[in-house]
C-alpha cells in the first residue's frame, strides 16, 4: 500500500486505490550545471500551492472534483544518475501497471528519462512532446552521457526517427539543431504566439489597466516557462502567464 504523503498539493486528497492519477516529486540535482536547487521544486511546489485556489475559472473545473493521489517524493541518492532513474522508472511503472495516469514533478531535466524509460516499455509506439527552451539532443555533456543537457537524446535512444516534438527551442549547439532536422520534430520559439493572443484574445487586456503590463511579461527572462515548467519562477503562480497559457488553449 502506497501512503499519502503528509504534505500534499491543494486539493489532492485521494488514496492510491481511488485515484486516476499519481503525482510524486523526484528531488534530483545531479547533473545540473548552471543553478542547482532542482531538488526543491516538488516540495516548494506543494507549499505554493496553497495559495491558488482549486477552481479554474479559465476551465471551469476544480482539483476537488478529481481523484488525484500524492505520493510525496522519492528517496533518491546523491551522485548516482543511473540509479535514480532506475528508482524513478520503477515508480512509474508500479503507476502504470496499477492503470493510473503518472505525473513527475522534478528534479532536473535528466529525471524524465526514467518516467520516459517506463512508459516506453508498456507502450513501445511512444510519442514524446517536449516543451523546453533547450534542445537536450547532446550526445555526451562534459564526457556524461547521462546529462540534463542529453536527456533528449537518450529518449530518442529508445523511440527512434520522427517520434519527438520539441517546442519553445531557442538555444543549443548547431550540430544539434542539424541533428534534429533529421531525427525530430522541432520548432523554434518565436513570438508570434504573442501577436496572436493581442489580435484574437482581447478579453486580457480588460484584466490589466495598459498594454505595458502584458508586453512586460513578454519579454521578461521568464517567458520560457509559458512553454515549460511554471514553477521556476519569481513571481506567484496565479499571475499574468497563467492567464495567457488560459487563452492559448481556448
Amino acid at each position: 500500500m502506497w501512503n499519502k504523503n503528509i504534505e500534499t498539493f491543494i486539493g489532492l486528497d485521494a488514496s492510491f486505490e481511488e485515484a486516476s492519477c499519481v503525482i510524486f516529486g523526484a528531488p534530483m540535482d545531479s547533473t545540473t550545471s548552471y543553478r542547482p536547487g532542482t531538488r526543491f521544486a516538488s516540495s516548494t511546489m506543494r507549499k505554493e500551492s496553497f495559495g491558488i485556489e482549486t477552481y479554474s475559472p479559465y476551465q471551469d473545473k476544480d482539483l476537488e472534483d478529481i481523484k488525484v493521489f500524492d505520493g510525496g517524493d522519492l528517496e533518491l541518492p546523491f551522485g548516482n544518475p543511473r540509479k535514480a532513474l532506475d528508482m524513478i522508472k520503477e515508480t512509474t511503472k508500479t503507476i502504470i501497471d496499477a492503470s493510473k495516469l503518472p505525473c513527475m514533478i522534478g528534479g532536473e531535466h535528466l529525471v524524465s528519462l526514467g518516467a520516459i524509460e517506463a512508459a516506453y516499455e508498456k507502450y513501445p509506439d511512444l510519442r514524446i512532446i517536449h516543451f523546453d527552451a533547450h534542445t537536450d539532443l547532446r550526445d555526451e555533456y562534459l564526457g556524461e552521457k547521462l546529462s540534463h543537457a542529453s536527456v533528449i537524446r537518450r529518449a530518442y535512444d529508445l523511440v527512434g526517427d520522427h517520434k519527438i516534438y520539441q517546442f519553445g527551442i531557442r538555444s543549443g549547439e548547431r550540430a544539434e539543431f542539424y541533428w534534429a532536422k533529421e531525427h525530430t520534430f522541432l520548432n523554434k520559439f518565436n513570438f508570434f504566439f504573442f501577436f496572436f493572443l493581442i489580435q484574437k484574445k482581447k478579453l486580457i487586456l480588460k484584466n490589466y489597466k495598459t498594454q505595458k503590463s502584458l508586453f512586460y511579461i513578454y519579454i521578461s527572462p521568464y517567458y520560457q516557462d509559458i512553454f515549460s515548467d511554471f514553477s521556476i519562477s519569481t513571481v506567484s503562480p496565479n499571475d499574468l502567464r497563467y492567464e495567457i497559457k488560459a487563452c492559448i488553449s481556448c
